[in-house]
């Protein structure tokens, strides 16, 4: 025998209260960090995202790994552009300099 359900005005989707939950839990900085390493792929060139991956976000400085001294030096004449495309993107001012190192990128 199956049995009609009613809407229950009291239920609450699933994904909101875990949504809730991990903001409560996580760091302030791990969400931003979130944040950041979405908006990344987003905002720059391909070439760029192949290369460079965020790493960590500590206090506005973003850490990214990179594939290579070359990239290195090539990133740090666009780290102006690429601070203020991910600020724009956010709708805030979170990153203020970013941090090169050779590293994994996956």
């Amino acid at each position: 025998m199956s049995r009609k359900r009613k809407n229950n005005p009291n239920l609450v989707p699933i994904g909101g209260i875990i949504e809730d939950l991990i903001m409560n839990i996580r760091p302030l900085r791990d969400q931003q960090m979130v944040e950041i390493w979405d908006l990344w792929d987003k905002v720059l060139d391909r070439s760029i995202v192949e290369h460079a991956k965020p790493a960590a976000f500590r206090g506005g400085n973003l850490i990214v790994h990179v594939s290579g001294s070359t990239w290195i030096q090539h990133l740090r004449f666009v780290e102006k552009q690429i601070v203020e495309k991910l600020n724009q993107a956010r709708g805030n001012r979170i990153v203020e300099r970013i941090t090169f190192k050779i590293g994994k990128l996956g």
